[in-house]
């Protein structure tokens, strides 16, 4: 038991750190850059004088919305973690039990054919 408690503390972090790697994630996932691409300029009217003022507010909008839902989800899942505390034994076969459901999962759509 206090071996796996040794382990979770090898992997906390610096907030610094969990920032940087969470920004740097961000910025080099070339996903995000074609979904801006992709979906943002729907939105802009053809007929607009500064169509790059308009993406430009229109990506702070959705950024600013982004922000306050993980805000949202960070609040919450922190207060819960808080109000349910499970056993490191416990905590150790939910996440093997999650695992073998997305493997299996993984499977099952392996072997699923196209129609």
């Amino acid at each position: 038991m206090e071996n796996a408690t040794s382990n979770l503390k090898s992997y906390e972090m610096s907030y610094r750190k969990i920032y940087i790697q969470g920004f740097l994630t961000n910025v080099l996932n070339p996903k995000v850059a074609v979904f801006f691409l992709a979906f943002v300029p729907q939105f802009i009217s053809p007929d607009a004088v500064h169509k790059s003022t308009a993406f430009i507010l229109l990506g702070l909008i959705f950024n600013f919305n982004g922000m306050l839902w993980c805000h949202f989800l960070a609040i919450t899942t922190a207060f819960a973690s808080r109000k349910i505390q499970i056993s490191n034994v416990a905590a150790f076969w939910l996440n093997k039990l999650i695992g073998a459901i997305f493997v299996s999962l993984g499977i099952k759509l392996a072997y699923t054919q196209q129609s």
